[in-house]
């Protein structure tokens, strides 16, 4: 998956790619394995352009612009002379699914008008259409999917698993009172996929390089794909501690009261189906520097640990 024209000069080869979401998660990923990649220039999008990650992202010289969704015009001097887009949307900070649709389709308007070559979408299943139940987060992404399908845009669709991040941050242990822990993650013994969303990052560069291949499809990410036991069994080892099966139930989850639980319980519900369809083997021929789901762990030691303590 190498640069095109690879004996030309490095400065007339790169091609500019604009990551939405650059601070961010699966953006913050995509821009740490472009910036190692020789075949491109990062242009990195955010609403905050004076924090300490666009901050560090400036001192290594990636050029950063601030942007917002909302706001077309700035959007159009985001995505000016790039030659890829990535991007993400956000439903969890206003909770309002049809602001991440309008905003998402701000951005692809934007990006059809300024003769851009690839866009790749962070998307996701229509759950509603698929389980009949509302599921927004989802089904909001999934719209967007629908109408970036009818653009006329050369287009990558990515799927994102469940982030393992989440196992020492948003949804990490819960100690018992006999001292040992468990995750409130209402899986049972259902498989659930996870992507290691740092590393993610390099399936992105690798579509963006060999745009062929990958244009018009939908991919989904996938680091590992296990039970809560499985996961859990390797953290006992490395870790030291004590981990009970979580009994929870989706419906119990949806009554924790917290906000987005009754929306996080029908995500559960939906991968429970089988329908969430994602691809390990895919991932990980994409991605070939990615983690073993125990080289993660390892990586993750004291995240980890201060998540049990």
């Amino acid at each position: 998956m190498g640069c095109a024209n690879s004996t030309a000069k490095t400065e007339e080869i790169q091609k500019l790619i604009t990551v939405f979401g650059a601070t961010g998660a699966q953006g913050g990923g995509v821009v740490e394995f472009l910036k190692k990649d020789k075949c491109f220039k990062i242009r990195a999008v955010t609403r905050n352009p004076d924090g300490e990650k666009a901050k560090k992202l400036i001192e290594e010289g990636i050029e950063v612009v601030k942007a917002d969704q909302s706001d077309v015009e700035s959007l159009k001097e985001a995505v000016k002379g790039a030659y890829g887009v990535f991007l993400v949307t956000q439903f969890w900070e206003a909770f309002d699914e049809e602001k991440e649709y309008n905003e998402g389709k701000n951005v692809v308007d934007v990006v059809k008008e300024s003769g851009c070559k690839h866009l790749i979408f962070s998307g996701l299943e229509n759950v509603e259409e698929l389980i009949g139940k509302k599921c927004p987060h989802f089904d909001s992404k999934a719209k967007l999917e629908q109408y970036i399908q009818e653009s006329g845009l050369k287009f990558t669709i990515v799927r994102y698993s469940f982030y393992a991040e989440n196992f020492y941050s948003l949804m990490k242990p819960l100690k018992d009172d006999d001292g040992s822990f468990s995750f409130n993650i209402p899986m049972g013994d259902y498989p659930l996929d996870v992507i290691f969303v740092n590393e993610a990052g390099e399936c992105i560069t690798n579509i963006f390089k060999a745009p062929e291949k990958f244009v018009g499809q939908a991919i989904g990410l996938s680091s590992v794909c296990q039970s809560m036991k499985e996961y859990a069994t390797l953290m006992e080892e490395k870790l030291g501690v004590k981990i009970a099966t979580p009994k929870i139930t989706t419906e119990d989850y949806s009554k924790l009261g917290f906000p987005g639980a009754e929306v996080l319980a029908v995500m559960f519900e939906f991968y429970q189906t089988g329908k969430c369809d994602r691809d390990v083997a895919m991932t990980r021929k994409l991605a070939p520097s990615m983690s073993t789901y125990e080289e993660w762990v390892d990586k993750h030691t004291e995240e980890m640990k201060a998540a049990f303590s």
